[in-house]
């Protein structure tokens, strides 16, 4: 059992750190818009922290850990890489959507594995299905550090289109001009990332008999509310930088099919 000042404890730290690494990765900041991130940023880190508490599981739990690896993954990798190849020709620019992201992640996964636990809803089929969905979230910083170690710049939207339209050939070419470690090592990276996943929440036990039904209803309410609020596209998830650039592709490819099947006709 941990102890209720550790997670107050950890509170501060996610806020502190969370503000402090967005100042430092952003240019041309106003004192106004410093303020207003202080304030945002704290209810994020509650509620990262909050459906732990509420349950008194252990901070140090692998499980969770792997949920705030994911999270922190969304904190830190576009405003990182976008200050490593911009900070020197830009002056004005900020991140703080990709932190509040990040927060709101790790208090969304954990709060799911707290509640399947919780009320036993088919833990072996619905945990797998969330260590594949954290696979996936982790994916794509793993991809952005990926691309910036090879080209020493961030993804942006051309380089989105490029990788879209690049044809599968072309792709497999590539890949086989790579060295041999590159080529052997990403597909075992992946594996070993999946195969972790799987592993840590599938066979770690939890200490978690039967919380208090206001301790459920809070958790379930923050799952609710986080859920809404990250993945509907007019709210977080439509102005995460890397996310537009993907879904502005995305659109484009939709549009430029439309326009081909409506014009098809007419040839």
């Amino acid at each position: 059992m941990t102890n209720q000042f550790f997670y107050y404890i950890f509170v501060i730290i996610i806020y502190l750190a969370s503000f402090l690494f967005y100042v430092t990765c952003s240019h041309g900041l106003g004192h106004k818009a410093e303020y207003l991130q202080l304030r945002r940023f704290i209810p994020c880190a509650i509620l990262a922290v909050l459906p732990m508490y509420l349950v008194n599981e252990s901070l140090l739990s692998p499980q969770y850990l792997l949920s705030f690896l994911v999270g922190v993954s969304w904190i830190t990798a576009y405003p990182l890489f976008y200050y490593l190849t911009y900070h020197k020709i830009s002056s004005d620019f900020g991140f703080h959507l990709d932190t509040v992201f990040g927060l709101y992640i790790i208090g969304w996964l954990i709060s799911l594995k707290l509640l399947v636990q919780a009320f036993n809803i088919f833990p072996s089929i619905t945990l797998s299905l969330i260590s594949i969905m954290e696979y996936l979230l982790l994916a794509l910083p793993l991809f952005q550090a990926s691309y910036y170690l090879l080209y020493g710049t961030c993804v942006s939207t051309g380089a989105v289109t490029m990788i879209f339209e690049t044809y599968t050939n072309e792709v497999i070419e590539y890949f086989k001009s790579m060295p041999l470690a590159i080529r052997i090592g990403t597909p075992i990276l992946n594996i070993a990332l999946l195969a972790g996943f799987l592993y840590f929440n599938l066979t770690l036990e939890t200490s978690i008999t039967a919380p208090l039904l206001p301790n459920l209803a809070i958790i379930i309410a923050v799952t609710l509310f986080l859920t809404y609020y990250l993945w509907n596209t007019k709210k977080v998830f439509s102005s995460v930088p890397v996310l537009l650039n993907w879904s502005w592709m995305l659109k484009t490819i939709l549009s430029k099919q439309n326009h081909i099947k409506q014009t098809l006709p007419n040839v």
